[in-house]
């Protein structure tokens, strides 16, 4: 039985990073994760003043008091940086400039920026809503606000600007999103509850701590769709961060029929365990609405490619934030498959794509998505056809053993 690690969690290593510039003392990660995301937010902090080393055990992380930047801070293709990094700076009243590049430059950051402003901070943004971003000034009150769309790396930047500002954050959101900053939060001892509203008091300094980051579930994702699309022995990921905030996919494929199981091994702070997969032969139709959406976010274009051994269709809905990500997904999720032969269409909120159908490969658009250039590449190679990725390297944002991993399976 093939077994395979998933490249560190993404979302849980950024945070990581930012709550070890904010510790009382030294910190040390194991198995940080090595792409590029990861990469912006470890150097945007170290010109914040956090030192950082690596030795053969991990990253070891001493916080320094933080200070104004002598530059931009660039914040790359990473929208967790750039957000997280927002309220880092309001918190700590710290003037700074953040841009990005051009895919950053064209996401809107209104879900940040709009309640650090309400709680006092001063920030000037590029037609209103854009990255660069200027901070003028910090907050200079309680943070209490109502999200209208569910947003994980917004709950995240206000729950940073609070604890160094040491200010209360009250955060509601129409649905729950994934809780990384939460438990972290708590596991260092702080006083933050979840219910209704996210409600934070910040407590004493953060103690420095150590953490090994699990293995990323929407990095396995594209693992998982490999061995459903071709028939094969059972793959076992190991050491697989099972928060239930992150496994929507997971459970979405099981509502399809797939033959999918995960046993947790460890709790604190992240459940951690094992994932298995089997080949499933055809997998039944699924709709996935708007209550889905935010614990598969990531995820959602590998069902349409999953919808290839489907009997019958994927529809999606409720979805309308794909169109922001590092692209627009659904719109070159759909054209993809359109070349590719199959029956799809989009909507403003989502996609329908009807299955079962074959993918010849050839040539995709991804605009350097990472997640889309993955899907493809798995979805081909499954098939056994050649494709031709407009941006090859777009994995490393995320997953930098991504295509070693792939030939393993593939062989």
């Amino acid at each position: 039985m093939p077994e395979l690690i998933p490249p560190p969690d993404k979302s849980i290593s950024h945070r990581a990073l930012f709550l070890s510039a904010l510790a009382s003392g030294d910190c040390t990660i194991y198995n940080l994760n090595q792409g590029f995301d990861v990469a912006a937010t470890l150097a945007c902090l170290t010109e914040l003043g956090l030192s950082a080393s690596w030795d053969e055990r991990g990253l070891k992380l001493r916080p320094g008091p933080l200070s104004s930047p002598n530059k931009t801070l660039n914040c790359a293709n990473s929208g967790t940086t750039i957000r997280l990094l927002l309220g880092l700076l309001a918190g700590a009243d710290i003037k700074g400039f953040l841009d990005g590049d051009d895919s950053l430059r064209a996401r809107p950051m209104g879900g940040i920026s709009e309640p650090l402003c309400s709680a006092g901070a001063s920030l000037r943004l590029t037609r209103g809503a854009y990255p660069p971003i200027e901070v003028v000034s910090g907050i200079k009150r309680d943070i209490a606000w109502t999200a209208k769309i569910p947003s994980a790396q917004v709950k995240s930047g206000l729950l940073l600007a609070g604890l160094v500002a040491g200010r209360s954050v009250r955060f509601s959101e129409p649905l729950r999103t994934r809780d990384h900053t939460e438990r972290l939060l708590a596991w260092l001892g702080q006083r933050i509850s979840v219910g209704k509203d996210t409600v934070f008091h910040p407590g004493n300094p953060l103690p420095g701590f150590r953490i090994a980051i699990p293995g990323d579930p929407s990095s396995g994702a594209f693992l998982v769709a490999f061995r459903l699309i071709r028939p094969g022995p059972p793959l076992v990921l190991k050491g697989i961060c099972l928060n239930p905030t992150r496994m929507g996919f997971y459970n979405i494929l099981l509502r399809m029929g797939a033959r999918i199981a995960w046993d947790i091994t460890e709790e604190d702070p992240e459940p951690v365990g094992n994932l298995f997969v089997e080949h499933s032969g055809r997998l039944s139709g699924v709709e996935v609405g708007p209550e889905e959406i935010p614990s598969a976010i990531d995820e959602l274009p590998l069902l349409g490619i999953i919808a290839s051994v489907v009997e019958g269709e994927v529809l999606v809905r409720g979805a309308g934030s794909l169109r922001t990500k590092e692209s627009d997904r659904i719109r070159l999720l759909v054209k993809n498959l359109l070349r590719q032969g199959a029956e799809a269409e989009e909507f403003p909120d989502g996609f329908r794509v009807k299955g079962p159908f074959i993918f010849k490969g050839g040539a995709y658009e991804t605009a350097g998505d990472h997640r889309l250039a993955m899907g493809f590449a798995v979805a081909s190679a499954a098939f056994g056809v050649d494709s031709r990725l407009d941006y090859p390297l777009a994995p490393s944002v995320s997953y930098p053993g991504f295509w070693e991993d792939l030939r393993r399976l593939s062989s």
